[in-house]
């Protein structure tokens, strides 16, 4: 939403398992920085689609491995004093 963050997908080392979602920053100078896993929103199974709100603290994504309705279902986390909290299921 910013310009300067870009959230993603893969199944990169260090993830917790499957696809996880991971952000980067962009610096001053333009270059990336190194890709952190979002520990606090990943979990051993797959998330998927991450989209962050306009307002920077929101992050919408779809995910296998909380409890679900079945399949991918939508969650929610926001951004609190640097750190995810819980994901909440849409429904």
């Amino acid at each position: 939403a910013d310009g300067r963050t870009l959230y993603f997908i893969s199944e990169r080392p260090g993830g917790l398992g499957g696809y996880d979602i991971w952000r980067t920053k962009r610096g001053e100078d333009g270059v990336w920085g190194r890709a952190e896993n979002l520990r606090g929103v990943n979990t051993r199974a797959n998330e998927l689609a991450p989209f962050i709100h306009v307002n920077g603290t929101t992050l919408f994504f779809s995910s296998d491995g909380y409890a679900n309705y079945g399949g991918y279902d939508l969650f929610r986390s926001e951004l609190k004093s640097g750190r995810w909290q819980t994901p909440t299921n849409l429904g």
